[in-house]
């Protein structure tokens, strides 16, 4: 590469000093006593840092994965009340465990949390024919294959294993054809469908629906006259149902409902577990006909990472680019764009007065054993789900796209990450590029919204040159 761009970069790089002599300044690597830059900047902050890098950094230990196995699991699960398949199990009450998996650990069993059908582990197929789902014949083979060696990783004994999982795969294939598709839904008019809890409650009794809200949304407060929006009733009724027949049945059979509860709790905490698990479940996909790409785990754990700490994340990147000269960037793109605008013919002085009154720019950059961390992570998800029910969501910072942010602009962060947004971009030769493939049209058979449409592109280009 001899672009300026290249040159410019390779002449600072040359410049600067290596960076794996102070690994503390470049990479997200713990530091010792002497520390990190960052810890000065507020102790709030540095935690949070901290807190980021650690997360992090247990991701990539797949070693302590291996080693510690299943017992993390097998502990969570004494702490939520025991399980029959372990042969030790409390008798704990089912609402209570399903409102503590919905709370807690991100875990929907029997309905997502915008009160329609869940993702059911088992797979299914629609019959249109029939208008109805059923589980996949040629799939519960393999399918009985994983779910019982995940109970032999587990440590459940050969004799249990077989009962279990064919009461899962009964449980399973009964829910699956209560579920139907979207597109069915949608003509059927079932989709937001509005109730109050209270009406909710009386529709499908089994389920605490107020206990098991609030514990999904909590901090809210929430009643019984609440109205809430349902995307499958005749599901949440059928659903509801099955699980009265499977609690009427001998006292033992409604431990498969926990059994059922725990193995989607395990399939949510899937990425905190040993290889065993994954590679279990990686043989099940491919079985199904599935080919995935294989992400490296050091991928995987940035993902991970990004997105239980993205605010975290991206003030790391603000701290690490240059302030100064991204001001620069949006001070000339501003009055650019100004200068453009001072060019035109207004019909009108007034609005022209009210646009320069109300011109305003701002610059959003965000100041702010890995299977315990995993839980962490999947409370904080929960949290911030509550969390967008009460408050209005701040723009995306890392977004690569200017946004209209009620009478302001925001030039997000991500605009100004190289080499979206650099001097030498070709955005020219994109433009004539896009332009010849999708067959030039003649000015004068476009409407006077497609020429202002057309105006705004070429003037946006222009200004994107300078």
């Amino acid at each position: 590469c001899v672009s300026s761009a290249c040159q410019w970069a390779a002449a600072r790089l040359s410049m600067s000093t290596d960076p794996f002599t102070q690994p503390c300044d470049y990479f997200m690597s713990p530091c010792g006593s002497k520390g990190s830059p960052l810890k000065s900047r507020g102790g709030q902050r540095s935690s949070a840092v901290r807190k980021t890098k650690d997360f992090y950094h247990s991701c990539l230990d797949t070693k302590s994965l291996e080693t510690a196995g299943a017992e993390p699991f097998l502990e969570l699960i004494q702490k939520l009340g025991g399980w029959a398949v372990s042969g030790q199990w409390n008798k704990t009450d089912f609402n209570y465990t399903l409102g503590l998996l919905m709370r807690e650990y991100g875990t929907f069993p029997f309905f997502n949390l915008y009160i329609d059908q869940p993702d059911l582990l088992i797979p299914i197929e629609w019959n249109s024919e029939k208008q109805q789902s059923r589980a996949k014949a040629e799939t519960i083979r393999p399918f009985l294959s994983s779910c019982q060696s995940y109970l032999a990783f587990l440590g459940s004994p050969p004799s249990n294993r077989l009962f279990h999982v064919g009461t899962f795969i009964s449980l399973s294939s009964e829910l699956a054809v209560a579920t139907s598709p979207v597109q069915y839904r949608r003509l059927k008019g079932q989709l937001f469908q509005r109730m109050t809890i209270r009406e909710l409650q009386s529709q499908a009794p089994a389920i605490d629906w107020l206990g098991c809200l609030q514990a999904a949304f909590h901090p809210l407060s929430l009643s019984e006259d609440d109205q809430v929006l349902l995307h499958n009733l005749p599901y949440i009724i059928q659903m509801s149902k099955i699980i009265n027949r499977w609690l009427q049945k001998p006292f033992i059979s409604s431990s498969f409902l926990e059994t059922y509860m725990f193995l989607n709790l395990l399939h949510t905490l899937m990425p905190a577990m040993d290889s065993r698990f994954s590679e279990t479940a990686k043989n099940m996909s491919l079985a199904l006909g599935n080919v995935e790409e294989e992400v490296p785990r050091w991928k995987h754990c940035l993902l991970e990472t990004e997105t239980g700490f993205d605010t975290v994340l991206t003030h790391l990147l603000s701290e690490r680019m240059a302030r100064q000269k991204t001001e620069e960037i949006i001070e000339n793109v501003f009055f650019s764009f100004i200068s453009k605008i001072m060019e035109l013919k207004w019909k009108d002085h007034k609005p022209f007065q009210h646009f320069i009154d109300k011109k305003q720019k701002h610059l959003y950059l965000y100041e702010a054993g890995f299977f315990s961390n995993y839980l962490q992570l999947l409370s904080l998800w929960q949290k911030r789900r509550s969390k967008l029910l009460a408050e209005q969501t701040d723009a995306a910072y890392l977004s690569v796209t200017p946004a209209l942010v009620s009478d302001g602009v925001v030039f997000p962060m991500g605009m100004f990450v190289p080499p979206l947004f650099h001097p030498t971009y070709p955005v020219w030769a994109h433009y004539l590029n896009a332009s010849e493939n999708s067959g030039q049209v003649e000015a004068s058979v476009l409407s006077e919204g497609q020429q202002q449409e057309l105006w705004l592109q070429y003037s946006a280009l222009q200004v994107a040159l300078q």
